[in-house]
């Protein structure tokens, strides 16, 4: 009688685990890269909106600088 090696269906071996993690390395960097220009241009895109339109803004997002020049 024949017996399935179940085991053998089950098993991986190093190279497979090696391809398959560089496969999703691979993936993560390309989609880290994306985010990152993403996160760029929605970064210039709010300081536009704020040069252009400071009063959109909620007041907590609002800075208010002082001027602490000494005269030398």
């Amino acid at each position: 009688m024949k017996k399935l090696n179940t085991n053998k269906v089950a098993e991986v071996t190093a190279n497979e685990l090696i391809e398959k993690y560089k496969e999703k390395l691979t993936q993560s960097d390309s989609e880290n890269m994306i985010m990152a220009i993403q996160l760029q241009k929605q970064q210039a895109l709010i300081k536009e909106v704020f040069n252009k339109a400071p009063e959109a803004f909620p007041g907590d997002y609002i800075l208010k600088e002082e001027n602490n020049v000494k005269n030398k």
